[in-house]
């Protein structure tokens, strides 16, 4: 036992040489994720508020040709709620498609000549031409197509409102013309105004249906788990070693590779927590000055802060199979490159099939079946079951209780056959 308090020691004063810059480089790190959130956020912020250069930008081509068309165009522009996500551009033809394949432009429409003239004169068969650039198998031409089937459905039955109210007013008695051409333009206007005020016509709800997270609280997760497992890289200069004649010396004077593992162990779990004791209280108060709101920590009677901090306590036994995880990565290196390029490599690949940068709705079916199989996928679910009021987390929390005692006795395993290599 005393022999693994001061072999222990003796680790913790060797990687806290290290500490310094290792917290300068997972601030550094966080301070990169923190600024692309931010950036995020405020673009949608932006656009909220209408900033010029947030707006989609849509190209008119043609509009010239009525000036009635014209009118219209920025008329739609001005009493349009949607104005301030909303830009329009009248350009040339050849004006418009440059600026759409430099992605200056979001959409163009074209025109045809006399198409308001046609329009007046009952004349349907001119149509305008909607150009959007390629991205893919995507959603957005079937959200085209239906948005371009609504409309053609509302001003068909606009039409149709029209003319029956001229045949209400003929049945009613009235025969002057431009009385009922009158009431026919007051109809025509009602509708416009009502179909352009789009904020009346619907109401933007939240519901977050019980187990799920918002997507800020989803990504708050992902960013935490990333940085854990990149810790791990960081450290690892500190771990793998290419010499093993000390290992096999404390090996020959009775210290064998379970006291070796555990002692190793243990100063990387405090490595790591010290990491957090620091990074984590100025994160929470990063992340409490963002535009972005985290729902299940916003709430309660506790502040975001607390929350945040409470959220970072519990997420602990993530620590503990992270570090378990990355005692084994470093046992099956035999070079400090090939070590840190397996460490980031396995890193990167279980944070994506765990939902990391991608949340696993939107993964193929493959990757769903096998995330929960993964240490970094029950890693995953712990922090989202953890931010979840009234859901049980003991099922994930045994996982990774489990996981950690199984990764330490593999290390464990690859140890004393290193040793029995070296010693032979």
């Amino acid at each position: 036992m005393r022999q693994l308090i001061i072999y222990t020691e003796l680790q913790i004063k060797k990687v806290f040489r290290t500490y310094p810059a290792m917290l300068l480089m997972t601030c550094l790190l966080a301070l990169i994720l923190g600024a692309m959130l931010y950036l995020q956020s405020s673009k949608a912020a932006s656009t909220m508020t209408g900033d010029e250069d947030s707006k989609a930008a849509i190209g008119i081509v043609g509009s010239d040709s009525s000036p009635y068309l014209k009118m219209g165009i920025r008329l739609l522009q001005n009493l349009d709620p949607s104005k301030v996500a909303v830009r329009f551009q009248q350009l040339s033809h050849k004006d418009a498609l440059a600026s759409l394949k430099k992605g200056k432009l979001n959409a163009v429409i074209i025109i045809p000549e006399g198409l308001t003239d046609k329009l007046l004169s009952g004349d349907v068969s001119s149509k305008m031409t909607l150009i959007l650039p390629d991205s893919g198998a995507s959603l957005e031409p079937l959200l085209i197509r239906e948005l371009s089937a609504c409309v053609s459905v509302i001003i068909g039955q606009m039409e149709s409102a029209s003319y029956a109210l001229a045949d209400f007013y003929t049945a009613s008695g009235v025969t002057s013309a431009e009385d009922i051409s009158d009431a026919q333009t007051d109809l025509l206007y009602m509708s416009i105004r009502k179909l352009l005020s789009r904020s009346q016509m619907f109401t933007l709800r939240r519901m977050k249906t019980a187990g799920t997270l918002t997507i800020e609280s989803y990504y708050l997760c992902a960013m935490f788990l990333l940085l854990v497992l990149l810790t791990g890289v960081m450290c690892a200069g500190n771990y793998i070693r290419t010499d093993h004649s000390i290992e096999v010396l404390l090996h020959i004077r009775g210290f064998h590779a379970f006291s070796q593992i555990v002692s190793e162990y243990l100063s990387l779990v405090l490595f790591m927590l010290l990491l957090g004791a620091v990074f984590m209280p100025a994160s929470g108060l990063g992340l409490s000055k963002m535009p972005i709101v985290f729902s299940e920590l916003s709430s309660g009677t506790h502040g975001f802060f607390r929350n945040y901090l409470f959220f970072s306590l519990k997420a602990f036994p993530v620590v503990l199979m992270a570090a378990a995880l990355d005692l084994l990565l470093y046992e099956l290196a035999d070079s400090l490159i090939s070590g840190v390029l397996l460490q980031f490599l396995a890193s990167v690949l279980l944070a994506y099939l765990s939902g990391v940068f991608y949340p696993l709705s939107s993964l193929p079916s493959a990757i769903r079946v096998l995330s929960p199989y993964l240490p970094t996928g029950q890693a995953m679910l712990y922090l989202r079951k953890s931010l979840i009021r009234g859901n049980s987390i003991l099922i994930p929390l045994v996982y990774l209780l489990t996981e950690t005692a199984v990764f330490i006795l593999l290390a464990i395993c690859l140890r004393k056959r290193k040793l029995s290599w070296s010693h032979a």
